[in-house]
C-alpha cells in the first residue's frame, strides 16, 4: 500500500502483515507488521520495463531479419540465374553469345547495385546515430541539386512523371550534399514505390519564405491510416497498407536522422488510399 510520509511530501510503499493473537482461544489483540518496501518496488519496476523495451528490440530484430531474407533473396536468386544462363551462353556462337552475355552482366550488375544500396541505407541509420563530428555545409542551389538528384537516380520511365513546382529558378541553401541527397532521394523513391502506375504523379512543390524553404513531395499513393501516422518514422516499421510493397521500413527513419542532423523538420499529410504529402522545412540562406 502506498502512503504519503508524514513530513515530507515523498509517498513511501509499505507492506504490511495483520495477524490476531488468540489467548485462551479467544483473540485478544491483532499484532501489525510493516516495511518499506519502495526500493524493492522500484527494482521490479525499472526489472519490468527493461524486459519489455529487451522485447521491442527483439522483435524489431526478428522483424528485419524477415525483412532482410525476403528483400535480399530476390537479387541474389536473380544473379544466381544469370550465372547459370551465362554459363550456358558461353557454348553459342559469337554473336549471339555477346548479345546474351551483354545482357545478363547488365541484369547482375543492377541486382548488385541493389544490394549495395540496401547495404548502405542500413549502415546509414547506425553512422547519423554515431556521428558526433560537426555537419559540413556549404553553399548550394537546391532546384538544381533536385533536378540532378532525379536526373542520375531514376530510370526514364519515371523522370515525366516527376515535376518540380517553384515560383524561384534559383534558391540558395546552406547544407551538406550527401544528407540532402538521402532525404530526397528516399522521399521521391517512397512516392513512386506506394503509387499505383496508373496514379503514378509525383509533384514537388518548393515555396520560399523570408527565413526558411519548405520542399513538399506529394503523390497520390496508398496513403497510410492516421492510427498508423505516430509510428512511420520508427525504424524498420511498415505501414499496413504497404504490406504488398518491398521494403525494409528505414526509408524514412534515414529521412529523419538526416534531417536532424541539418536542424532541418520534416512533417506530413496522409490519407489512406489518397496519397501522401512529406515537407523538409530547411533555413534559407540569408
Amino acid at each position: 500500500m502506498a502512503y504519503r510520509h508524514k513530513f515530507k511530501a515523498d509517498r513511501i510503499l509499505l507492506e504490511s502483515v495483520i495477524k490476531p493473537v488468540i489467548v485462551n482461544g479467544v483473540i485478544d489483540c491483532y499484532l501489525g507488521i510493516s516495511r518499506d518496501v519502495a526500493v524493492r518496488e522500484n527494482l521490479k519496476r525499472k526489472l519490468e520495463q527493461a524486459l519489455k523495451k529487451e522485447k521491442a528490440i527483439n522483435e524489431t530484430k526478428s522483424k528485419f531479419i524477415s525483412m532482410a531474407s525476403h528483400e535480399l533473396k530476390n537479387p541474389l536468386a536473380t544473379i544466381s540465374s544469370s550465372l547459370e544462363l551465362l554459363s550456358i551462353y558461353l557454348q553459342d556462337d559469337e554473336h549471339l553469345k555477346k548479345v546474351k552475355l551483354e545482357k545478363h552482366i547488365t541484369r547482375i550488375n543492377t541486382q548488385l547495385e541493389r544490394l549495395n544500396g540496401i547495404i548502405n541505407e542500413v549502415l546509414l541509420i547506425e553512422k547519423t546515430k554515431a556521428q558526433n563530428s560537426e555537419v559540413k555545409l556549404e553553399k548550394l542551389d537546391l532546384i538544381d541539386f533536385i533536378r540532378q538528384l532525379i536526373k542520375e537516380s531514376f530510370t526514364e520511365s519515371h523522370l515525366d512523371k516527376i515535376k518540380i513546382k517553384s515560383k524561384e529558378s534559383i534558391i540558395h541553401i546552406s547544407s551538406n550534399k550527401i544528407l540532402l541527397y538521402h532525404i530526397f532521394k528516399n522521399l521521391i523513391e517512397n512516392a513512386i514505390k506506394y503509387s499505383k502506375p496508373d496514379k503514378l504523379k509525383i509533384q514537388i512543390i518548393i515555396e520560399v519564405s523570408d527565413i526558411y524553404v519548405e520542399v513538399s513531395v506529394k503523390d497520390h499513393g496508398i496513403g497510410v491510416s492516421s492510427a498508423e501516422k505516430d509510428k512511420l518514422f520508427n525504424q524498420f516499421y511498415r505501414s499496413d497498407s504497404a504490406s504488398e510493397v518491398s521494403g525494409f521500413g528505414i526509408g524514412l527513419t534515414i529521412v529523419k536522422e538526416c534531417a536532424t542532423m541539418l536542424n532541418a523538420k520534416v512533417s506530413f499529410r496522409s490519407a489512406l488510399n489518397k496519397g501522401s504529402s512529406f515537407k523538409v522545412c530547411l533555413l534559407k540562406l540569408v
